[in-house]
């Protein structure tokens, strides 16, 4: 994040304006909106300064698409630790139980 802004101000400075919107572009990829702003709100006032209104709206459906990029991790994130609690001892030793009384009752029908 630290070497995108960087980069894009150095852009900006020798007036390549494509490139340090590209390099803006590439940074937010990888900052969640909701958590991480600084560099959402440089890009934006970037934009104010130099775009014009359709690269400002490229703007806003990106930050849309990597907010909704973030949530979907999130929830994966949580499904998964929800599933590692589940696989908890209790959980294990209870299918083992399972597992058992499943050999148990095939042993007795043979």
């Amino acid at each position: 994040k630290d070497v995108a802004v960087k980069y894009a101000e150095l852009e900006q400075t020798l007036g390549e304006i494509d490139r340090a919107r590209a390099i803006y572009q590439y940074g937010c990829q990888h900052c969640d909106p909701g958590k991480d702003e600084q560099l959402w709100k440089l890009w934006h006032a970037f934009e104010v300064r130099h775009g014009n209104e359709d690269t400002f709206r490229d703007m806003l459906r990106m930050k849309r698409s990597v907010q909704l990029q973030f949530s979907q991790a999130h929830v994966n994130a949580t499904d998964a630790a929800m599933a590692l609690m589940e696989q908890g001892p209790a959980a294990k030793r209870q299918r083992v139980s399972n597992d058992m009384e499943a050999l148990e009752r095939q042993m007795m029908q043979e």
